[in-house]
């Protein structure tokens, strides 16, 4: 099954992502795990499947690049630039969710985004717990089961029956530093993949998270297509876009490169976002004590 992106081969992904849950799936009883310096998490699975990955997809003798969180450090600048505005740039999270992975929960799963000329222009992920790889096909959205393999479907989007009152998953920022005055359940599930599956299968009534490119890269142009809005928090309320001209994430600063400048909240629609937006404050933080 291919789409308007003669790169967008969704049967020859399909094939890698079945493999890179295999790969998941059999470090997950006990996956080893490190501390990376950024004080995130990294298991011997997500290296695993980033090198898999690079095997088919990074070539860049051919055009082809790819971006992955594991091994986006052993390239300069300049490389990276050229990575993401070229023709096809691949951005890869082995493991969007490595947290909730090494704690044996289920809600975390592998994303890949196509990047044309510096937009992301196609995106699927793979939930290997659930057994569901979920991906753009020109103007739709398409899944289907890997194990064993089936035909592709048309997705459905699932309404959330407690509406406006249904529950809300938070990233970590939002956890730890706002505050909210509503009465809907919160949850705190440390994956945008895992948060935004739960969005569109009405598990959930909204996501509120920050997070960096490949986070978002395989969900954003599948939460476009849903026409589902995911609104940046940053007082104007600007759609999050996934053309890096439009200045949403950090590409320069460190600490802080490849993070979306501003959180974001995703919901159905745009009543519901904005309605649930108005009950969250930020919690101001303690100061630090002197030494």
């Amino acid at each position: 099954m291919n789409s308007s992106h003669p790169q967008w081969d969704l049967n020859r992904l399909a094939e890698l992502f079945r493999q890179a849950g295999m790969i998941a799936l059999d470090y997950f009883e006990a996956p080893p795990a490190e501390l990376k310096s950024d004080a995130t998490v990294v298991t011997i699975a997500d290296k695993t499947i980033e090198q898999l990955f690079a095997e088919k997809l990074d070539d860049p003798a051919n055009d082809s690049y790819m971006i992955g969180e594991e091994t986006i450090g052993k390239y300069s600048s300049e490389y990276v630039r050229k990575a993401l505005q070229s023709p096809c740039c691949w951005v890869l999270d082995p493991i969007d969710g490595t947290a909730p992975y090494s704690s044996h929960m289920d809600f975390w799963g592998i994303s890949l985004g196509l990047m044309q000329e510096g937009k992301l222009v196609e995106g699927a992920v793979y939930l290997p717990r659930f057994d569901k790889l979920i991906a753009t096909c020109k103007d739709k959205i398409v899944w289907k089961p890997l194990q064993p393999p089936a035909d592709w479907a048309e997705f459905e989007l699932v309404s959330n029956p407690l509406g406006i009152a249904g529950h809300i998953s938070l990233g970590q920022m939002p956890t730890r530093k706002w505050g909210y005055s509503g009465k809907n359940a919160l949850f705190s599930i440390c994956s945008c993949v895992g948060s935004l599956y739960l969005l569109l299968t009405g598990k959930v009534i909204a996501y509120c998270g920050d997070f960096k490119l490949w986070d978002i890269a395989g969900m954003l142009p599948i939460i476009e297509r849903a026409k589902y809005p995911i609104f940046s928090v940053n007082g104007n309320n600007e759609p999050l876009s996934g053309d890096l001209k439009d200045d949403m994430f950090e590409l320069d600063a460190v600490p802080t490169m490849w993070k979306v400048k501003a959180p974001v909240i995703a919901a159905p629609d745009k009543t519901t976002a904005l309605e649930l937006l108005k009950k969250f404050y930020f919690v101001e933080q303690p100061a630090e004590p002197d030494k």
